[in-house]
């Protein structure tokens, strides 16, 4: 289901009023045929469950933009530094990238978007989604870490991540943020 939101630009500092936090993440993005092999790594309490609406164009890898959740508040990641690939526990290979996160009033009108319906587990610095898109599911691995450094999120990561080989395939090319996976389900050529 497509829904619009606006957008006042995608670089810059950020504008008077608004809240800024930053954080790393990996992520991966996974075809539907390994949920039951993720269902089984997950924690046994309850995901939360919620849809979250992503700007769709223009897609710029550095900056995306979404209403998170049922208030409906902006909030718009941008890239503040380039992409690192990194090995975690000798079994996944991703792409670290550090983002930082404002959340302003929400403006009016705007550019086409999509809704993402997103069923998701966290367990300390891992998180797994279960998406839908446009028709498309899939499932996200990612670890994240509000603020720190990336050899911490590795540290702790990779107590998280043994036992996984064979399990999912986190490649480099599975590795990308939400709106690179988001243009790939839209242009109909979702990562497999």
């Amino acid at each position: 289901m497509a829904h619009s939101l606006g957008v006042t630009g995608t670089s810059g500092t950020p504008a008077a009023g608004t809240t800024t936090r930053t954080r790393t993440e990996i992520r991966w993005f996974l075809p539907p045929d390994q949920a039951d092999a993720l269902r089984a790594l997950l924690p046994a309490k309850r995901p939360e469950r919620r849809v979250d609406t992503y700007l769709l164009a223009p897609h710029e890898p550095a900056c995306s933009v979404k209403l998170r959740g049922p208030d409906d508040r902006p909030e718009t990641k941008r890239l503040v530094r380039p992409p690192v690939a990194v090995t975690i526990a000798g079994t996944a290979e991703g792409w670290a990238q550090r983002w930082r996160k404002e959340i302003t009033a929400a403006p009016e009108g705007g550019p086409p978007a999509v809704a993402v319906r997103k069923t998701r587990w966290r367990r300390r610095v891992l998180e797994v989604v279960e998406l839908e898109a446009d028709g498309a599911v899939a499932w996200s691995v990612a670890l994240v870490r509000a603020g720190g450094k990336l050899h911490q999120l590795v540290r702790r990561a990779e107590p998280l991540l043994e036992g996984w080989e064979g399990v999912a395939e986190l490649t480099l090319e599975r590795s990308m943020a939400y709106g690179e996976w988001l243009a790939r389900v839209h242009a109909g050529s979702p990562p497999r």
